[in-house]
């Protein structure tokens, strides 16, 4: 897993939580945090255990020892639950903007959605101009237009379709 998901995590704990995971100190309520931080580690990321204790400068015994004791402290500590719950949540809607993989991905799909919101706008002033066009049309004639209209489009189709290519002897189009 790449750092800057570590890291995001780590930043997520400690922004919900108010400790900094990283901190020698043994205090209950930095040790719950850390406890959340490996359990968020453990879930979300295929990271051993080793190398979620290297995140955090400790050892695997100690991720071990807080993973098991972590459902327990959530039991007793509902603000510790609460926070928990918090960060898994934001988690998982990074998780929806993550699966793009990278910031070119979005960008791509920026410029399509781009494009397709002014293609859209011009399909738009198109029909705002034909309705313009037969606004003042009498009702009695809305057939007889509807029915030019159609002949004119197969007219443009049937103009394509008698284009017949011819070759020389090159194989270059006439």
């Amino acid at each position: 897993m790449e750092d800057y998901h570590i890291k995001k995590i780590k930043k997520l704990v400690e922004q919900e939580y108010g400790y900094f995971v990283d901190s020698p100190t043994r205090k209950r309520e930095v040790v719950e945090a850390r406890g959340m931080y490996y359990t968020i580690l453990k879930e979300f990321t295929s990271l051993s255990l080793a190398a979620i204790a290297r995140t955090v400068g400790k050892n695997h015994a100690t991720i071990l020892y807080s993973l098991k004791n972590f459902k327990q402290w959530r039991k007793e500590n509902k603000y510790l639950d609460l926070a928990y719950r918090n960060i898994v949540d934001k988690l998982s809607m990074l998780d929806e903007v993550d699966s793009f993989n990278d910031i070119k991905e979005l960008r791509k799909e920026l410029v399509r959605l781009k494009l397709e919101n002014q293609n859209l706008k011009n399909i738009e002033q198109k029909k705002d101009s034909i309705e313009e066009l037969i606004k003042d049309l009498p009702m009695d004639k809305v057939q007889e237009v509807k029915d030019r209209v159609k002949v004119m489009i197969q007219s443009y189709s049937w103009k394509y379709k008698d284009k017949v290519k011819v070759y020389q002897a090159n194989a270059t189009v006439l």
